[in-house]
């Protein structure tokens, strides 16, 4: 067998192998966030509506599109969850696929070299964290890839189409008009990408975007009565030193090859220049909006999440590889392969392995056995809880939203305080997470504190380790389904 089959069957076999490394390591792991787009494409399905509390739309899915092909491909499986996981598999692979062409086609690497590549693009724990979970992740790494090989300048409409299905996925694709008036000044000005009559494109582009983003939006108002995700306003901050330290920890930390960026354009100088001289437009494109997507993160002040850079990965990955083919005829390339698959094998190891653990059989057991035993008692009253995902998938039951993900009830309230809301909206079970077992005391405010509210039963309590997330750094914590009773 040559050398060059050997490699092409290796680059072909990658994706499969971390498939099945995946299933093996971390089997059934599926965050709490993907049951929202579970129950979101079931519902879809099953009622024709979409919305998290049937008869009622709601707009708390910030991935509409996704929403729609689980729902659509569930009808082959009849399984949302394993539709949900298979597809996110399917749709990573397709894209690392996508990108192994590109690198071929258009870059013109050597198999040696596009199989470093491939590594560096698929050998990234935060990827590998998220590639089975069911959430957008694979579906957003694709469209990415896709703008890559699909966006041209001969076909505005076409990219026009692709920018707002790019949205439909994940709301920081709107930048990609920005970042195309970018791109389209710096052809204009002849800094490293090729011009191809920039005033005609934008001439069809621009108008075509704006009337699908109308189009869309008054959709979006008329169904939803909102134009944006819920999570657009509960995620609204303002820049502080804090974030701006989280962005940059969850960057550095679990994107390492970010920093290999920052290191090689610091030492390449001109070689770097010259790797980027007349990249094709789509590459400029995806360049230009990756660095803004970044900014918007950094200076927003949003509380940002590792999942949430992915959009940035496959530009990274391409830089980082064009720059590193131009020293020393690729060895560069394939040390570096190497070292970044070593750093983000120890990643997951020392920072995602013992939390999925830890979250699996205790977060996700637990909050599905609760959602099944809802879904099992014969009250069909509403339940107030905050982490909302899976419990509101198996209970099947109205839900009283305490985090604003999938509701408006804290939005209409004006308030996320729990006595407000239970005043409010009368819920019959309390699911409470707590760091202490303090559940007595709250008890007892909610009976001093809200009127009509007669009683209240503790039913079950459960103890749970750490969930592994930046932002929820304790050892243990205690969950109580609470039954509320009410006066007539």
């Amino acid at each position: 067998m040559s050398d060059g089959r050997a490699i092409r069957m290796a680059i072909a076999a990658l994706p499969a192998a971390l498939i099945a490394l995946n299933l093996l390591s971390i089997p059934g792991y599926t965050g709490d966030d993907a049951f929202i787009h579970f129950t979101y494409a079931r519902n879809l399905a099953e009622h024709g509506i979409v919305g998290y509390n049937t008869p009622f739309p709601t707009y708390g899915s910030t991935s509409i599109l996704w929403v729609f092909l689980c729902a659509g491909f569930s009808f082959l499986s009849g399984n949302v969850v394993l539709t949900g996981r298979v597809l996110s598999a399917i749709l990573t692979v397709s894209s690392a696929a996508l990108f192994a062409g590109y690198l071929s086609g258009t870059v013109r690497l050597s198999p040696r070299l596009v199989l470093a590549g491939m590594v560096i693009y698929l050998v990234n724990a935060v990827m590998f964290r998220w590639m089975m979970t069911g959430m957008e992740t694979g579906l957003t790494l694709f469209v990415a890839v896709l703008i890559l090989r699909s966006w041209s300048p001969a076909h505005p409409l076409r990219n026009a189409f692709l920018t707002i299905a790019a949205y439909l996925d994940r709301p920081e694709f709107i930048l990609v008009p920005l970042a195309y008036a970018v791109t389209l000044a710096l052809r204009r000005g002849g800094k490293g990408v090729r011009d191809a009559g920039g005033r005609r494109e934008a001439a069809v582009y621009y108008p075509a975007t704006a009337a699908l983003f109308a189009c869309w939006f008054f959709a979006a108002s008329g169904y939803f009565h909102m134009l944006l995700p819920l999570t657009a306003f509960k995620s609204g901050s303002v820049f502080d030193l804090e974030s701006l330290y989280r962005f940059g920890a969850v960057a550095g930390g679990m994107y390492p090859d970010l920093l290999v960026l920052v290191i090689l354009v610091a030492l390449a100088g001109r070689h770097s220049r010259e790797a980027l001289r007349g990249v094709p437009p789509a590459e400029a494109l995806l360049f230009v909006f990756s660095a803004l997507v970044l900014g918007m993160y950094a200076l927003k002040g949003t509380n940002v999440i590792s999942r949430y850079l992915i959009i940035v990965h496959p530009a990274a990955v391409l830089l980082a590889v064009r720059l590193l083919a131009r020293l020393d005829t690729g060895r560069w390339l394939s040390r570096a392969a190497l070292g970044i698959a070593a750093v983000q094998a120890a990643l997951f190891l020392t920072l995602h392995f013992g939390a999925i653990r830890s979250f699996v059989s205790g977060f996700q057991s637990t909050y599905t056995s609760l959602g099944r035993q809802l879904a099992a008692d014969r009250d069909t009253g509403s339940v107030m809880v905050a982490d909302v995902g899976i419990v509101g998938y198996y209970s099947r039951r109205p839900l009283i939203d305490a985090s604003g993900l999938v509701s408006t009830h804290t939005r209409d309230a004006g308030t996320a305080a729990d006595t407000a809301l239970i005043a409010r909206y009368r819920p019959r079970f309390v699911i409470a997470r707590l760091a202490s077992p303090a559940i007595d005391s709250c008890a007892l405010r909610w009976m001093t504190s809200v009127p009509g509210l007669t009683g209240v039963r503790r039913l079950r309590h459960d103890r749970i380790g750490r969930l592994g997330t930046m932002g929820h750094a304790q050892d243990t914590y205690d969950i109580y389904l609470m039954r509320l009773d009410w006066g007539e």
